[in-house]
């Protein structure tokens, strides 16, 4: 093990401040107060590529009390350790800092440039010229203007492309979704109540290839509103294929961004990243360590299955693509399909509380992160064919909301055929 030099740092009240380390190349990094080590009060964060963590601090208040937290960074059993003090006040104090704000963007010599697309090349090529040449599927011009104006702008100008590091997180699952019954009568019949799921169900229609949305990253707090929690916890958002288990689906194909809050004292630490799963064969999410996401990006996310030269194909693999338009950088990833049966007679805009594994002893749903609220466009949904193509409020939909028991978590709400807006409620 290897241990730094304690890192002290003053921030303000009521601001959220990013902190930037260095530490070891693909590390998994536990964040966790002084004197617990408890997992159920800590925060994972995952180092990229150049061993670089980034995570957030936000106080709640001016206080003179001293937070000590400890950061140890594992890469195949070699830890470094990293103590660091957090003082909130609005002058410096001697021996401290304030935190570096300058945004970084670090790009490896090896990734690539994926040109923009010219007008011309993306009105008169096909579907699976486009696909074999990088480009995620294109809304039909005709049905789905919109969500072509849509993807026309995010193509019209060049993103560098970020060869995906994978790190299977042990702790963290996005589920199937699971009905809570009984459902109410004065429910709606076109409404659901759901113990970790809340959003939009497109549930006829099909079969669907591919599944997309448009959302700007949760920022995510424990306090002050509806009162303080304190500990762990999680928000996931995410577009994807099946999954909803009252049709007996256990098949999931989704992608999307992770939101996570610990709360010690007055000090909310928060951090945030991409991630996809294929269930069943990965039955926990897959993080992309090196696909920087920060809070109020805006993110552009496809998922869709296709054969090996990505063509839309219900027997194919599955593909993922997550592209963050605020960095101009994006990334893409293949899952081999193996024995699982995708049906693709549904897809679905989620806001989810995961299921977390911390030890032993803690396993079910997490506590939901205080996201405020948080809208998702372009959510449309289409099938293998060129001419395809449906927004999530078209055809036989219905939306959840999310419960536990007789608390309301979260909410959804339409804003247009193909925008809706989520809205938090409570932790637990």
């Amino acid at each position: 093990m290897v241990e730094n030099n304690t890192l002290h740092y003053t921030i303000q009240a009521g601001i959220r401040s990013q902190i930037v380390i260095k530490t070891l190349p693909g590390g998994i990094c536990t964040l966790y107060r002084e004197d617990e080590s408890n997992l159920q009060s800590s925060l994972k964060i995952f180092a990229d590529q150049d061993g670089i963590i980034r995570f957030y601090v936000h106080p709640a208040m001016k206080s003179d009390f001293v937070v000590k937290v400890v950061i140890d960074c594992d890469v195949n059993g070699n830890i470094s350790r990293f103590p660091l003090e957090f003082r909130v006040n609005s002058k410096l104090t001697d021996g401290v800092s304030y935190p570096n704000f300058e945004y970084q963007n670090l790009i490896s010599e090896d990734n690539s440039i994926l040109p923009a697309l010219l007008e011309d090349k993306m009105l008169q090529s096909s579907q699976n010229d486009l696909l074999a040449l990088g480009y995620p599927p294109r809304p039909n011009r005709e049905k789905m203007s919109m969500a072509f104006d849509i993807w026309r702008r995010v193509f019209s100008r060049p993103s560098t492309f970020i060869e995906p590091k994978l790190i299977s997180n042990p702790n963290i699952s996005n589920s199937p979704g699971r009905r809570e019954l009984p459902i109410e009568a004065k429910i709606r019949l076109a409404e659901e109540k759901s113990s970790n799921w809340s959003g939009y169900v497109l549930s006829s229609g099909g079969p669907y290839c591919v599944v997309t949305g448009l959302w700007r990253v949760p920022d995510v707090y424990n306090w002050p509103r509806n009162g303080r929690i304190e500990g762990h916890t999680y928000s996931s958002f995410w577009v994807g294929l099946d999954g909803w288990e009252p049709f007996g689906l256990a098949d999931l194909v989704q992608a999307g961004t992770e939101q996570q809050c610990l709360m010690m004292h007055d000090l909310t630490f928060t951090s945030y990243y991409a991630w996809t799963e294929f269930l069943p064969q990965q039955p926990t999410e897959q993080v992309i360590s090196n696909f920087s996401v920060h809070p109020g990006d805006l993110m552009y996310v496809s998922v869709w299955m296709g054969d090996n030269k990505s063509n839309l194909n219900l027997n194919g693999n599955g593909i993922f693509w997550l592209s963050n338009l605020t960095t101009h950088q994006h990334t893409t990833i293949t899952t081999l399909r193996g024995k699982t049966v995708v049906s693709g007679i549904i897809a679905e805009w989620i806001m989810e509380r995961p299921t977390v594994n911390l030890d032993a002893t803690h396993r079910g749903y997490s506590d939901l992160a205080d996201y405020n609220s948080a809208t998702m466009s372009s959510a449309y949904a289409a099938g293998s064919g060129d001419k395809s193509g449906i927004w999530y409020s078209d055809d036989t939909n219905f939306r959840t909301r999310m419960v536990n028991g007789k608390n309301i978590l979260s909410t959804v709400m339409p804003i247009d055929y193909g925008t809706m807006r989520f809205s938090w409620k409570a932790f637990r």
